[in-house]
């Protein structure tokens, strides 16, 4: 019976780790963009047809890495409320099993 409950918390669990590699890779790729378009301006590479679009792809790097942050603040909120949750939880599940409710 109580591994069931256990199984609820894996499957949570394994939802706050997607989330941290979600923001992970979304504040890489947004790095990787800006430094494909500071690049591009700098040596003018075949790939990017345009300064103009080197130029873009800088702001929108920068604004991919933004948003990568923002997620990352945001998982690492839903973190503490996950733990502060699980603490109340294994409290009441103690109390619980002593009898006391």
């Amino acid at each position: 019976m109580w591994y069931s409950q256990l199984e609820s918390l894996h499957g949570i669990f394994g939802a706050l780790i997607g989330f941290v590699g979600t923001a992970i890779g979304i504040g890489v790729s947004g790095i990787a963009v800006m430094l494909v378009g500071i690049i591009g301006t700098i040596l003018g590479v075949a790939f990017i047809s345009t300064r103009i679009i080197s130029f873009a792809m800088i702001f929108a790097g920068a604004g991919v890495t933004c948003l990568g942050i923002l997620f990352s603040i945001a998982t690492i909120w839903l973190f503490a409320k996950f733990i502060k949750l699980l603490i109340k939880y294994c409290n009441w599940n103690l109390k619980l099993i002593r009898g006391g409710i």
